[in-house]
């Protein structure tokens, strides 16, 4: 549950950096629904300049993201990569290896996969997470649109839903989330188990979100995950300053008045609403 709530604040954080803002004064984002069929566009709200828009998912990943019924994906590792996937396990390494990776009638031949999740908790669970990249080895690569894909099954959780339902709620209070369904995972054609197909929240999710999507991303609230070369933090910090150094007395007014110009102060107020009522201690 922790990827829904750093996935999303690290998308508020983008909002004040060049066009990925949120909703303006007096304005709201309507509550996008759940579900949605391939060719759906998807939900409606508010654009940030005013008028009304609509999130753009590609027509070539809404049936990988359909949560109407469980898909099917095949993960594929000649025994070298597999055994080096493995070792990188033993030596908790989250380095990638060589595999490929089908959906349906797709198929990318030069994936990249590793280990998803924190190495230390490795060794509890019963079946590894994997991160698929299709950018690794080639930054141009793309898997219908993507750049990569998250397959969690939490080895804490009795079954692999905590992150769906979460984010669940979060597309009901209108926030942008990321998209998630189930998948039947397959290695090398033999069945693997039951995971969660969770949406990477990147460069492709901000252009698929917002009319603008050149603003600063952030993963884990701080580190850059758009714009590095140019690596302007100035944003952040001066957040960071506002909040830190305004004394516990006193007028707040110029605070406030501030703090409206560095952050979504309606969206930061309707996650944290949201997270209030989640069951989990590590949000």
């Amino acid at each position: 549950m922790r990827n829904v709530a750093i996935g999303i604040f690290s998308v508020l954080f983008s909002f004040p950096y060049g066009g990925c803002d949120g909703p303006g004064p007096g304005g709201e984002f309507a509550a996008p629904a759940m579900t949605q069929g391939p060719a759906d566009p998807g939900p409606k709200g508010m654009d940030p300049t005013g008028g009304e828009f609509t999130i753009k998912y590609p027509k070539v990943s809404s049936a990988f993201f359909d949560n109407s019924s469980v898909i099917e994906v095949d993960i594929t590792f000649t025994d070298v990569e597999w055994a080096r996937f493995q070792a990188f396990r033993t030596a908790k390494k989250k380095e990638y290896v060589h595999c490929s990776f089908t959906f349906g009638t797709e198929k990318f031949a030069d994936a990249a996969c590793r280990s998803k999740g924190r190495p230390t908790n490795w060794v509890s669970e019963p079946k590894p997470q994997f991160v698929v990249s299709f950018d690794q080895w080639d930054d141009k690569g793309r898997f219908l649109g993507l750049r990569r894909l998250n397959l969690e099954a939490d080895p804490f959780s009795a079954a692999p839903v905590r992150d769906r339902l979460g984010l669940w709620l979060m597309h009901k209070a209108g926030l942008h989330a990321a998209r998630v369904n189930h998948a039947r995972v397959l290695k090398n054609g033999v069945y693997y188990g039951l995971y969660m197909n969770l949406e990477h929240i990147d460069k492709e999710f901000l252009e698929y979100h917002f009319k603008n999507p050149n603003g600063n991303l952030y993963s884990d609230g701080y580190v850059l995950e758009t714009n590095k070369a140019a690596g302007d933090y100035s944003h952040l910090w001066a957040l960071n300053d506002l909040v830190t150094k305004e004394p516990l007395t006193g007028d707040h007014t110029s605070f406030f008045v501030k703090l409206e110009s560095l952050l979504d102060v309606r969206t930061m107020l309707r996650l944290t609403a949201a997270e209030i009522v989640l069951p989990t201690s590590d949000n």
